[in-house]
């Protein structure tokens, strides 16, 4: 009996808190999309201890409901939970709705598709990464994977049926040019993804083939993400830029309409031998970031036995494969919808700006001239620090060591490179080293020197994922300026001649950016055939890897010019921490304000909290929470915990935004 009264009350609060947010979206109070990052503001400025103990609750719920599935008895978080460091970087997440009226909205989405784009069940995606860089993915219905049997057929791997009709295409080109080349960009959407050409066949053949063989067709259901890599892949870098890809579209579902009957059900790797290799390696590099790319949905390995079965209620299931053959060794497979994709060229992550509409997006206080934000790069770090998170607590480890919230430290830290390529002389590190500490410590930073060989994944992030800025000669290791907190620093150092834009902003990752390049150094033997050594480096493979692999060497004027940009990124990352500090301070009254009407159980009226921040900022903080503790409100939990202050405080916001509403 008292298991159903405490079964109707969680449903009456359930209730109660919908017939709420319905009036609200009636009476179009609430935004469309998540509110400010309430999350990553808290515990950090709010010192004292008043404010310190509705932080916690914040952090022990989101941690809660991250690791519920492997936790067991008591929860251990307060004893583990450590203030973080620093400062937090001051974005906010704004929906569509505050976009529409906010002065320092950004410019309109540069995407342009063509007329039915969005209906059509062909879409040919042509994402604009950077300069002239292009990348490509495909959204295509009733496609069909050849059986191994069937192969020698030379019209491709994959199969359409002659009724498909013509692709439409939609990306970041003028619609002439849309129209005028959407054949040519499906082809490379097709080889790009590493897919082949389709194979054309007649609907009436593939009809005449399933009646003969009924048992060698296959069929899956809703929509299948499919990803080949190459052998390039086993570079991080490499990986990165075709793994992103996939994150991108599966935290942007409702941007490519892969919602309801067409949600994603499946996700397939085809690896190769290599690449599957280091997957498999769970203190890998490509393991964490695969499985942060994909959780909370599990990971088969060579076993396609799951793969015609009733897609999971609410999830996917990712299948990796070694080879091809894998799968064609099934027999023909007929996917109710595939998405193909290509590689992210030359970012890790899409310029929001260049993308579909989108409903949300975070904004820096800064202009996206000195820094852009990507909404995919944010939504990844969470992601991987959730990841580490779990792997720890099954390890049984000490979790202080995640910090539950990113927080900007100052400290300086310089990559050593080992072996004979792509570094710096001997005397110029020393030399660098010595000024580089002196520069930091003068301006208030620590500074560290810092190798990523020799470490897992894990360590790997944990090194920069605090840094307030990351300097490196440019190569693969700078990857890991991703995992760095969004705002922070990073200067890139080519060598002579060489240069490459990948890691601009970390590759797009949010990240201020700055780079240095010596104008000396030594030049290939036969740099006198060309007009210059840039003209040698475009077109001779051999010059490019000789000036791209040589050991840098600086001068007292290479040091003179790399003390100028960093004292420039020193001021700009004091600028940010002002910033973080007006923004902590904003949320800190907020907090004070609900600490009192929690301490004393008085109201405060509306114009009280009104005062302290705008009614959006109350929006944004409901919606911010309601996603933090939806589990919290469910009848299981109130059948096993006891209620706590987390649902007077929901139901405080829920009240104070009913008061916003009305005036």
């Amino acid at each position: 009996m008292a298991r159903l009264a405490t079964r109707m009350g969680a449903w009456l609060v359930v209730a109660s808190a919908l017939a709420l947010a319905t009036v609200l979206w009636h009476h179009h109070a609430l935004p469309a999309s998540l509110g400010s990052a309430f999350h990553i503001s808290l515990g950090v400025g709010a010192r004292d201890q008043s404010l310190w103990s509705i932080n916690k609750i914040f952090a022990r719920s989101e941690r809660d409901e991250v690791a519920r599935p492997e936790s067991q008895g008591s929860n251990t978080f307060e004893e583990d939970f450590r203030e973080a460091k620093g400062f937090v970087p001051p974005l906010r997440l704004v929906s569509a709705r505050q976009m529409e009226v906010s002065a320092s909205n950004r410019s309109a989405s540069k995407f342009v598709a063509a007329p039915g784009f969005f209906e059509s069940d062909y879409r040919i995606y042509v994402m604009h990464t950077k300069a002239h860089y292009f990348s490509h993915h495909l959204i295509v219905k009733d496609v069909y994977l050849r059986a191994n049997a069937d192969l020698k057929d030379p019209s491709g791997l994959f199969v359409l049926s002659d009724a498909k009709g013509q692709s439409l295409c939609g990306g970041g080109r003028p619609m002439g040019w849309i129209t005028a080349y959407c054949p040519a960009e499906t082809n490379t959407a097709w080889f790009e993804g590493h897919l082949g050409a389709p194979g054309i066949v007649p609907m009436s053949e593939l009809s005449s083939l399933k009646a003969s063989r009924p048992a060698s067709f296959h069929f899956v259901q809703g929509t299948t993400l499919i990803i080949i890599l190459d052998q390039s892949c086993t570079n991080v870098a490499h990986f990165a830029g075709k793994l992103l890809y996939v994150h991108h579209v599966l935290t942007n579902k409702a941007m490519y309409r892969l919602l309801n009957k067409m949600d994603i059900t499946n996700v397939i790797v085809v690896a190769g031998k290599q690449t599957y290799s280091k997957l498999v390696n769970s203190s890998g590099w490509h393991n964490l970031l695969l499985e942060s790319t994909v959780w909370p949905h599990r990971i088969i390995f060579n076993d396609p036995a799951d793969l015609f079965l009733s897609p999971p209620k609410g999830g996917f299931r990712t299948f990796v494969f070694q080879d091809m053959t894998d799968l064609t060794s099934l027999g023909w497979i007929h996917f109710e919808q595939l998405v193909g994709v290509g590689i992210l060229k030359g970012v890790f992550f899409f310029d929001d700006s260049r993308l579909p509409p989108r409903s949300e997006e975070y904004r820096s206080p800064f202009p996206s001239t000195v820094v852009s934000v990507s909404y995919d790069s944010i939504v990844l770090r969470r992601k991987v620090r959730e990841t580490l998170t779990r792997r720890m607590r099954r390890a049984q480890r000490q979790i202080s060591s995640v910090e539950p919230v990113q927080s900007i430290e100052r400290r300086v830290m310089l990559v050593d490179r080992r072996g004979t390529r792509r570094v710096f002389a001997d005397d110029t590190k020393e030399l660098l080293t010595s000024s580089m500490r002196a520069w930091a410590e003068k301006r208030g930073f620590s500074f560290e020197v810092i190798s990523f060989e020799g470490l897992d994944a894990q360590g790997q992030v944990q090194l920069v994922q605090s840094a307030a800025m990351l300097v490196g000669l440019h190569g693969a290791n700078l990857v890991n300026s991703m995992f760095m907190p969004p705002l922070a620093v990073l200067l890139e150092i080519f060598p002579y001649v060489f240069s490459h834009n990948m890691y601009f902003e970390g590759g797009k990752a949010s990240i201020k950016y700055f780079s240095y390049q010596p104008d000396h150094g030594t030049d290939w033997p036969d740099v006198g055939n060309y007009s210059s050594a840039f003209d040698c480096v475009q077109r001779s493979t051999e010059c490019k890897l000789f000036y791209r692999d040589g050991v840098v060497q600086l001068n007292e004027t290479d040091l003179k010019n790399l003390e100028n940009i960093f004292n420039d990124a020193f001021d700009y990352l004091d600028s940010l921490e002002a910033a973080s500090q007006r923004f902590v301070a904003e949320k800190k009254d907020l907090l004070v304000d609900i600490e009192k009407e929690l301490g004393n159980g008085q109201a405060v009226p509306p114009p009280t909290l009104h005062s302290q921040l705008e009614c959006v900022s109350i929006f944004d903080t409901l919606h911010k929470v309601t996603h933090v503790f939806w589990p919290f409100l469910l009848p299981v939990y109130f059948e096993n915990y006891r209620p706590g202050a987390h649902h007077f405080f929901l139901m405080l916001l829920l009240l104070a935004a009913n008061n916003c509403a009305r005036t």
